[in-house]
């Protein structure tokens, strides 16, 4: 049994199927969920925006932080900002959704319902995210453990931030 159980682990996590791997500097890999309302939400239909990409899941204990993601994206969504939460709940979608409607969460959300994208983008923890500047390029890429109550996180991020703003290169004399 046990021995199984490490060859299902291996397998899923390293063998066919994980597509891609989030790397800063590389373009962020294009995915569709969907939306509360049943509707597809693609990544790419941010493209323009800088998008915050949080993966979350009801199971992980971090739907606490989904406050503090509500209001760090109302404090930066009049910037060019966006957010894009993604749940990886396809075993129990109506959980998530409950979360999301509780915390009266604002930005674009959704759920994984097919149970693949985890294993796709080649995560194994979250919360996890990634910032995708407005070409479609990631600019920062935390895989685990990724919380707004991390100060070294949230100065990390705020960083990019500035640096990926409209007129930023301006403003750094084209660097």
């Amino acid at each position: 049994m046990r021995a199984a159980l490490l060859l299902f682990v291996l397998l899923f996590f390293t063998g066919p199927g994980r597509a891609e791997e989030l790397r800063t500097g590389e373009r962020a890999p294009d995915f569709t969920i969907t939306s509360l309302e049943g509707k597809p939400l693609k990544l790419s239909d941010l493209r323009g925006h800088r998008v915050l990409v949080y993966f979350w899941a009801s199971w992980c204990g971090c739907a606490g932080d989904l406050p503090a993601w509500e209001k760090f994206y109302q404090n930066h969504r009049e910037r060019n900002f966006e957010l894009f939460a993604v749940a990886f709940d396809a075993h129990n979608p109506r959980h998530a959704e409950s979360i999301y409607r509780e915390h009266q969460v604002t930005f674009p959300r959704g759920i994984d319902r097919t149970d693949k994208l985890m294993a796709e983008l080649g995560l194994t923890s979250v919360p996890s995210a990634m910032l995708v500047d407005a070409d479609g390029v990631i600019r920062y890429v935390k895989l685990r453990g990724f919380q707004p109550r991390d100060k070294e996180i949230m100065a990390g991020l705020e960083r990019v931030l500035e640096e990926t703003a409209p007129g930023a290169a301006a403003r750094d004399g084209g660097k």
